[in-house]
């Protein structure tokens, strides 16, 4: 759907794969900067339509919403649908009537870091330990303090 004729085929498609790749890394999955490249070509591109731009945008945004520390997610922790991601999603899903919409996006977006406080919302030592492999997770601080 990348290369359709129409572009706002292409540009909903940048945006769905944005939606998708919203969480992945180089480590998991190599596509992931294959499709950065491709969305950095259509923004900077002179030819480009203004639609497919616009969509190319929005999908750089959605991948590195939060810096890159949330994903998208329509329940909340019990597993019930969180009313306030839904409706922030099919507001957004909109944009294309009115721009001013695109926004709405954020309603659906979750944190995924971890952030370690004690009693007194203050910053505290966490130790962990971490299975997965090293090019798959970050380096840990070698005091473990945040």
């Amino acid at each position: 759907l990348l290369s359709a004729k129409e572009n706002f085929v292409r540009q909903g498609a940048v945006i769905a794969l944005s939606f998708i790749l919203i969480q992945q890394t180089d480590a998991i999955c190599p596509k992931v900067s294959e499709f950065r490249k491709t969305l950095t070509k259509m923004i900077t591109e002179k030819g480009e339509d203004s639609i497919t731009k616009f969509g190319a945008i929005l999908a750089q945004g959605v991948m590195d919403a939060g810096g890159r520390n949330v994903t998208i997610s329509l329940h909340n922790r019990n597993g019930h649908p969180d009313m306030q991601s839904v409706v922030g999603t099919f507001v957004f899903l909109q944009y294309w009537y009115w721009h001013s919409l695109a926004h709405f996006s954020s309603l659906a977006f979750k944190p995924t870091c971890l952030i370690g406080l004690n009693l007194n919302l203050e910053v505290s030592y966490i130790f962990w330990f971490d299975f997965s492999r090293s090019c798959i997770s970050p380096k840990i601080p070698s005091n473990n303090r945040f």
